[in-house]
């Protein structure tokens, strides 16, 4: 079960309202509206789920005890050492307990901006990741000189996407920034241009100017040369060395792009691997377009935690296949097919694999990270004797012949001898056939039966309709349309058709 981390959580009588800050958290919620009840009782909890920020955090008043609950998050984040201020996801630290501060609300930050120039005036580093920031605009309220000794900026992971909110720290002296995860990491000279003094800037997709980007199309080759065939090999092994061990998948951060993506797709029948149903985005599998977006892992971290959530596999890279896509000065793309063994909870399980790497070679420095990631997960697929199927088909077709004659034995009923072939020579045949024809009396018109003469016909016999109570034949019906319906019923029946009910058509499946 996943552990469900709530924020500003308010009560008002009957009713309460808590904030998320994970979409994936959040449609899980939603789809509990209908499936909760009060202990001892049957009146249902009624959900709500709303997107944004609610207005009484919008409205809320900076009290004493608030500024008393910042500074202790504060000092417990700051290291004296490295003069660093870690205030990564600022509203879930412990210290602040029923205060909710959200940096991204622009009074929040102020506030905060605030009490580090008073309580860690000396900070030379500041990390804002994973806040949510939509704007910097705060940082241009604080006055000059308060900040003296900031030289770096960690605003990576958030909701950045306007080069202009930059400008508000121009009057930072800043030396380094790190950009990577917002949408202000495009060219690295446009920023440059905003904010000339920085000497290391960190997280720009690409650095050239935006006049000398080819739009073209690239030109693509194949991987026929046996350079790219010992990178492919070069990087499976790499890769696989830490992948294959759940303890050491940690390791791989580092070789996944700023904004790489992992998408996970298995079928239906694997759902029972917990990690499988987190992530998977099959687009077979009944679930909204909504959690099928939030399953997509974006960012290093949530890749590498989506990995590390995934069951021990063991890869036969002796066996994998690799089949080459693209391959460019700056983009290699490759698949590779194989198999590996599974370790989960209810065991081992041999699975087949398909899975897709986009490279990028980053250019400062020079190395070539992940950008997208796809795998996809089947069970193994078992294959059948041919020649099994045959025999056993033979098989049953004999016993099928024994036991309809043993029921027509039973009826008492003749099979027909099929004619023998005569030998006798062409000409002594015919003279046979002439001397029969004209020994035979002249045919005299047959009179078509009597109406009473019916009632002495045979009865009409289905093979196999017996009663179950005293095995004896079932008696004639008097309606003739009826007797004719049951003969059609009887004769476009088959009985090797089995009736099959999937067990999601009966159970509902609720992803939670």
């Amino acid at each position: 079960p996943e552990t469900l981390e709530l924020f500003n959580y308010k009560r008002n009588g009957s009713r309460g309202s808590f904030s998320l800050d994970n979409l994936l958290t959040a449609n899980r919620v939603k789809r509990l509206q209908t499936k909760l009840n009060l202990i001892f009782s049957c009146q249902r909890i009624q959900i709500r789920v709303i997107d944004g920020i609610p207005e009484h955090t919008l409205n809320a008043v900076i009290t004493s005890e608030f500024e008393a609950a910042a500074k202790d998050a504060l000092h417990s984040s700051y290291d004296d050492a490295t003069r660093t201020l870690n205030l990564s996801r600022f509203h879930a630290k412990p210290e602040l307990g029923v205060h909710f501060c959200p940096l991204y609300v622009d009074k929040f930050l102020v506030g905060v901006l605030r009490l580090i120039s008073k309580e860690t005036p000396q900070v030379s580093k500041i990390v804002l990741s994973d806040n949510y920031l939509c704007s910097l605009k705060p940082f241009s309220e604080i006055p000059n000189g308060l900040l003296a000794g900031l030289d770096c900026l960690d605003i990576s992971s958030n909701k950045i996407g306007d080069l202009r909110d930059l400008q508000h720290l121009a009057n930072l002296k800043l030396k380094s920034l790190i950009v990577q995860g917002n949408g202000v990491a495009n060219l690295k000279n446009d920023i440059l241009a905003i904010l000339p003094q920085l000497q290391n800037l960190q997280g720009c997709r690409q650095s050239q100017n935006k006049e000398n980007v080819s739009m073209g199309r690239p030109k693509l080759k194949l991987f026929g040369s046996a350079v790219p065939e010992n990178f492919v090999n070069t990087f499976i092994k790499d890769f696989y060395q830490f992948f294959d061990h759940p303890d050491q998948r940690s390791q791989l951060e580092q070789r996944y792009h700023e904004l790489a993506t992992f998408s996970l797709s298995v079928p239906d029948s694997m759902k029972h691997v917990l990690a499988y149903r987190l992530y998977n985005r099959n687009c077979k599998t009944p679930q909204s377009a909504f959690a099928r977006s939030a399953k997509l892992q974006v960012g290093p971290k949530a890749v590498v935690h989506a990995l590390g959530r995934l069951p021990k596999m063991e890869t036969y890279l002796q066996g994998v296949n690799v089949d080459g896509q693209m391959s460019t000065a700056h983009v290699r793309i490759f698949t590779i097919t194989g198999r590996f063994m599974e370790y989960s909870s209810t065991g081992r399980d041999l699975r087949n694999f398909q899975r897709s790497f986009v490279l990028e070679l980053q250019e400062s420095p020079s190395v070539w990270v992940i950008k997208n990631d796809m795998l996809c997960i089947i069970p193994l697929i078992e294959g059948k004797s041919v020649e099994r199927n045959i025999k056993a088909s033979s098989e049953s077709q004999v016993d099928s012949g024994l036991e309809m004659a043993a029921q027509m034995e039973k009826m008492n009923i003749k099979m027909a001898t099929p004619p023998l072939i005569s030998t006798i020579p062409k000409s002594l045949r015919e003279e046979t056939i002439l001397k029969k024809i004209k020994a035979v009396p002249p045919m005299l018109p047959i009179q078509p039966p009597e109406l009473n003469e019916l009632e002495n016909m045979p009865r009409l016999i289905l093979r196999g309709a017996r009663s179950h109570s005293n095995n004896q034949l079932l008696p004639d019906k008097n309606d003739i349309s009826e007797l004719e319906k049951e003969i059609d019923d009887t004769l476009l029946t088959d009985d090797s058709d089995e009736l099959i009910i999937n067990e999601d058509v009966l159970f509902a499946e609720c992803d939670l």
